[in-house]
């Protein structure tokens, strides 16, 4: 047979087969193209939240002029993974019809991050208070983190700081992290503390020259409506080292006996 001659005639209404065509010694394959078939496809979703691990969205044949399964379909995609624009492809007998889909950013939640030494409760000025310990779980595209320290009961800016307050109040910390590749930022509360210029036992002693004063008539008395926190501004008291170290209330104009619960405190 003259190689050159030879001619294959195929049929095409036999789509997606491959025809092998033998010359001599040659194997040559072929793939039959669709030859004006076409077929649609709708997802049943089309926006979804990173997760971590690729996204497949579900779809479903729409249209077709021809007798197709999705059975039938290879299916691929791409940028399925990091949030963004994601694409699916279905093909079928040579045609190929995609579709795409939006993967958005996740939001973190406080279980995503491990906590170590976040201080609490009470401590006394020039007390060791623990510094927090905060990392992320094996998470991919989150942003930068940051502590801060907020004092409760003040507006200013003065009351927020990246850095272990030392000052008598009340405390909040808080956790910010930025916006990342695949999470958003966000901002979380990991605990609360305070810290007093006196111990307990000191404020008892003080709370109890506080009510033998007010008894015997003082008129400008210290708010102790805040607790142990306001010490600082009770006017006349001298503290250090969580004890009550002076007292001077010669100019609150008291008269009377010398109260007795002065003689309670210790330094």
């Amino acid at each position: 047979i003259n190689e050159e001659k030879l001619y294959v005639n195929l049929d095409m209404t036999v789509m997606g087969k491959s025809v092998n065509v033998r010359f001599g010694t040659d194997d040559f394959q072929e793939n039959i193209g669709p030859g004006g078939y076409y077929f649609e496809i709708r997802l049943k979703e089309d926006h979804f939240t990173y997760t971590g691990e690729p996204i497949c969205p579900e779809w479903e044949l729409t249209s077709s002029n021809i007798n197709l399964s999705e059975t039938d379909c290879e299916v691929t995609y791409s940028d399925n993974l990091y949030p963004g624009t994601g694409t699916i492809y279905v093909s079928a007998y040579g045609y190929t019809c995609y579709m795409e889909f939006t993967i958005g950013k996740a939001f973190l939640s406080e279980y995503d991050f491990f906590k170590h030494n976040i201080p609490e409760g009470e401590y006394v000025a020039g007390e060791y208070i623990p510094s927090p310990e905060v990392y992320t779980r094996d998470i991919e595209g989150v942003g930068n983190c940051s502590l801060s320290y907020v004092r409760k009961g003040t507006q200013s800016s003065d009351s927020v700081s990246s850095e272990m307050p030392l000052d008598e109040g009340n405390y909040n910390i808080y956790l910010y992290v930025t916006e990342g590749k695949c999470y958003h930022s966000g901002l979380f509360h990991l605990g609360s503390f305070s810290i007093s210029l006196l111990t307990s036992d000191e404020w008892s002693r003080l709370n109890a020259l506080h009510t033998e004063l007010v008894e015997q008539g003082w008129e400008n008395p210290w708010d102790i409506s805040k607790g142990k926190t306001s010490v600082s501004s009770f006017h006349g008291v001298e503290t250090e080292n969580g004890s009550v170290v002076g007292l001077d209330l010669s100019s609150q104009g008291l008269t009377g006996t010398f109260p007795k619960a002065l003689l309670s405190f210790p330094n």
